[in-house]
């Protein structure tokens, strides 16, 4: 029996487009094992085995901004956001859940702010590695585990695919958010200079790490602004590129399908 498993990149807002990923999996029963994520992708992966994809979309399509924004209560001194109250809002979600007592194989990515290198959560508090995996420097404050500094995932592993070879997985599945194009202003301000570059490293690096899956998933998405903005639209996108991506995915798995309990369901043009 083949061991499938999905990397959900990082990727802030986009990562509601894995949402979509998780919902067209789920319609055509495609039996996932290992599930690993990166800041957003790290958020998804463990609301989605821990509260379940329905609860994980109404959650995000009924919550309003205001209340949002009171768990982003900002600091002023270590960071701009206060982390306590994010772990507040996570723990009243999530609960003290421990990565190693979840039923699916969870792995989550932070960076240790020494050495660059990934550093991979695959036990202790669910909550702990997410604070973590999310913690953007000067927005929020590293976390510190085991005397290591942690920060985002995403300046390690934007999409952890190397996670699952190492864990077993036989079919990998990855989730790319870093598509767009990065535009250029005219007029380029020192903070635009340094925010392109950052994303010039992290979509390199993104493409880099999403060539080692068997399946690529790479969701579109139209430009963003405060004026479109639209959750819908980005889970939208998730379920376009998952089913386009399915069309190549469904003939490696079909045949071990008779060892899964539901087969799958056939995607149709």
């Amino acid at each position: 029996m083949i061991r499938v498993g999905i990397a959900l990149g990082s990727g802030g807002i986009k990562g509601l487009a894995h949402i979509g990923v998780l919902k067209v999996i789920e319609k055509y029963k495609i039996p996932i094992d290992l599930i690993s994520g990166s800041s957003a992708g790290a958020l998804v992966g463990a609301f989605y085995i821990i509260r379940g994809l329905k609860f994980l979309e109404e959650f995000v399509l009924s919550t309003n901004l205001r209340k949002l924004f009171y768990f982003l209560k900002p600091s002023f001194k270590e960071s701009l956001i206060d982390n306590r109250n994010i772990k507040k809002f996570l723990e009243d979600n999530l609960g003290k859940t421990k990565i190693e007592e979840l039923d699916k194989k969870l792995f989550i990515v932070a960076t240790d702010i020494k050495t660059g290198e990934p550093y991979i959560f695959e036990s202790g508090p669910v909550v702990d590695a997410i604070l973590a995996s999310i913690a953007i420097p000067l927005i929020f404050k590293p976390v510190k585990i085991k005397n290591k500094y942690l920060i985002d995932g995403a300046f390690s592993m934007p999409v952890p695919v190397e996670i699952l070879k190492n864990k077993g997985a036989d079919l990998k599945i990855a989730v790319n958010l870093y598509t767009d194009e990065i535009k250029i202003e005219k007029k380029l301000s020192q903070l635009d200079i340094l925010k392109n570059s950052l994303k010039i490293i992290q979509k390199n690096t993104a493409k880099i790490e999403s060539q080692k899956a068997d399946i690529l998933i790479y969701p579109k998405f139209k430009k963003i602004s405060f004026k479109n903005f639209n959750r819908q639209n980005f889970i939208k996108a998730g379920e376009i590129a998952a089913k386009r991506a399915l069309k190549m995915l469904l003939p490696k798995i079909t045949a071990t399908a008779d060892e899964r309990p539901h087969g799958y369901m056939r995607i149709q043009n």
